[in-house]
């Protein structure tokens, strides 16, 4: 349950280890797909309010009545516009909302300069054109289970890799 800006998470795992929600990563499902605003870490058997923002939408029925994580982020420009909106919201109100409106603005613009329509101005539209330029990039680098990114430094010769283990 929910509305726009916010759901309920409720974690029904019975495990020592937490799960941790990324500021700027997709839930897809229930009526559109979200982005989360600020990075939730939630304890086992806990139920919490979780601050979103749509990243869908022209989509009003259900996809699936849960989301789920789609292992991928908004682009960082968005996230910082994202990111200016949240701290201002939370100066003058106390709450983790954006400009939802400015949200979309932003997707639907990103996805006109990538030539990415997509019919419920969806950001992941964006990802799904891309995916083979992405699968082919990252095709090189040895993942690992429970890798959920990997750090580069200029005049590395080689990729580090961070881990994290028990998250989605």
């Amino acid at each position: 349950m929910g509305n726009l800006q916010t759901f309920i998470a409720t974690s029904e795992i019975s495990s020592p280890r937490m799960i941790l929600i990324l500021d700027g990563e997709e839930l897809v499902g229930a009526k559109q797909n979200r982005i989360v605003n600020t990075t939730i870490l939630i304890q086992d058997n806990a139920t919490i309010v979780v601050p979103v923002s749509c990243v869908e939408h022209g989509r009003w029925s259900y996809d699936s009545p849960i989301f789920h994580s789609q292992k991928r982020m908004m682009s960082s420009n968005l996230r910082a516009m994202k990111s200016e909106q949240v701290n201002y919201s939370i100066r003058s109100s106390g709450e983790y909302r954006t400009d939802q409106g400015a949200i979309w603005d932003g997707i639907a613009e990103k996805s006109a300069r990538m030539g990415a329509p997509s019919p419920t101005g969806a950001m992941a539209a964006m990802y799904d054109k891309e995916r083979p330029t992405i699968d082919e990039y990252v095709k090189p680098f040895n993942l690992i289970d429970s890798q959920v990114c990997f750090a580069l430094q200029a005049g590395m010769k080689s990729a580090h890799c961070l881990t994290l283990v028990g998250i989605l």
